[in-house]
């Protein structure tokens, strides 16, 4: 990557970490699947297999409340327009949504944290 590409880093660490975990209370509508939600699949299943049972118990507990929350479907769609926004990039500079559109289309990364 070039010096003068920068990518907006958001934290979703939750959201990420119920991805990764597989670990839905309900079970989502059946449709049909593609090679990468194929590979989440096998992925979650291998994570919940290594998984100590309290911790899997947080986790699915976790996501029943966020379910019961609401707050999936207050979440954007696929094409929906996210709003504009500005944040830190990668060397802790301020970059904006609209900054980077302005040259072309934008991939957002959904950073877990700082190891």
């Amino acid at each position: 990557m070039s010096s003068n590409v920068r990518i907006p880093i958001l934290l979703a660490a939750l959201a990420c970490a119920a991805t990764f975990a597989g670990c839905a209370a309900t079970e989502p509508e059946a449709k049909p699947k593609g090679a990468v939600a194929l590979e989440l699949e096998a992925t979650a299943a291998a994570t919940r297999e290594k998984l100590p049972p309290e911790a899997l118990d947080v986790i699915e507990s976790t996501n029943r409340q966020l379910e019961a929350s609401g707050i999936a479907e207050a979440a954007m769609q696929i094409g929906d327009r996210a709003p504009d926004f500005t944040l830190p990039d990668s060397q802790g500079q301020p970059v904006s949504l609209s900054a980077l559109l302005a040259d072309g289309p934008v991939v957002l990364t959904f950073y877990r944290g700082h190891w």
